[in-house]
C-alpha cells in the first residue's frame, strides 16, 4: 500500500511538472510575441529593409534544419537520433529513433522505439545558443530471448516513456550541443511471459518495469 501511494504522489507531481512547464512556455511565448510585434513596428518605422527581409522567410511552414545523435547512448550499446523540424523561430519538433541490443551468455535483450521530441527556446530564436525546454514521448518494444535447461525461449512487451528536461544549448555554424535534466515515466508489464517454440512458458521479472526516474540529454547536432 505504501509502494502505490508513493508511486500515485510521484505520478501527481510528474502531471504538475508538464503542466506548469506548458504554461511557462506559453506564458513566455507571450511576452515575446507581444515584445516581437513593437520591435516590427518600430523597424518598419524606420526602415523597411528588415520587414523585407523577414518576409521570405516562413517560419509557419516545417524545414529540417537539424540531425542529432546521443554521445551518452551510444556509450550505452544504443543508436539513437532525432530530426528536428523548425515550425516557429522558438519551437522544434520531430521523430526520434532508438535501437538497442545486448547479448550475455545465453541471453539477448533488445529493444526498438519511435517517438517525437519538441524543443523550445526561451531566447525566441532556436538557431542561437540559450536555454531550451524539451518534452518528448516514445513508444517501443523490449524483447528478450534466452536459452534455459536446453530450451529456447523469447518474448517481448511494450514500453511508453514520456519525459520533459530543461538545460542549455551550444549553438556554432554548423554543429550545435543540447543539454538537460528533469525526469522520465516509464510503463510497461511488471513481468515478462517467455515461451518456448514447443509451447512450454515461463515468467520472469520485467528489468525495466514502471517507474519515474532521472532524466538526462546531451546530444550532438548538425545543421542544414
Amino acid at each position: 500500500q505504501i509502494y502505490k501511494n508513493f508511486k500515485r504522489f510521484l505520478v501527481k507531481n510528474l502531471v504538475r511538472v508538464f503542466i506548469i512547464f506548458n504554461l511557462l512556455i506559453n506564458f513566455s511565448y507571450a511576452q515575446e510575441n507581444q515584445e516581437g510585434k513593437k520591435g516590427n513596428e518600430e523597424d518598419q518605422k524606420e526602415t523597411e529593409g528588415p520587414s523585407k527581409e523577414k518576409e521570405k522567410i516562413n517560419w509557419s511552414s516545417p524545414k529540417l534544419y537539424n540531425i542529432r545523435i546521443s554521445p551518452l547512448n551510444l556509450l550505452l550499446g544504443t543508436i539513437s537520433g532525432t530530426a528536428d523540424f523548425k515550425l516557429r523561430s522558438d519551437l522544434s519538433a520531430g521523430p526520434s529513433l532508438s535501437i538497442f541490443s545486448l547479448t550475455v551468455g545465453e541471453t539477448t535483450v533488445s529493444s526498438f522505439s519511435f517517438g517525437a521530441e519538441a524543443v523550445y527556446a526561451t531566447s525566441g530564436d532556436i538557431e542561437k545558443k540559450g536555454w531550451i525546454g524539451s518534452a518528448y514521448a516514445n513508444y517501443g518494444t523490449f524483447s528478450i530471448k534466452e536459452t534455459y535447461s536446453s530450451t529456447n525461449y523469447e518474448s517481448s512487451v511494450s514500453i511508453l516513456t514520456l519525459g520533459g528536461l530543461y538545460g542549455y544549448q551550444w549553438v556554432w555554424e554548423k554543429v550545435n550541443v543540447q543539454t538537460g535534466a528533469g525526469l522520465t515515466f516509464y510503463s510497461g508489464a511488471s513481468t515478462i511471459e517467455l515461451e518456448s517454440s514447443s509451447g512450454q512458458t515461463r515468467s520472469i521479472a520485467n528489468p525495466v518495469g514502471s517507474g519515474i526516474t532521472l532524466g538526462l540529454k546531451f546530444t550532438v547536432g548538425y545543421r542544414f
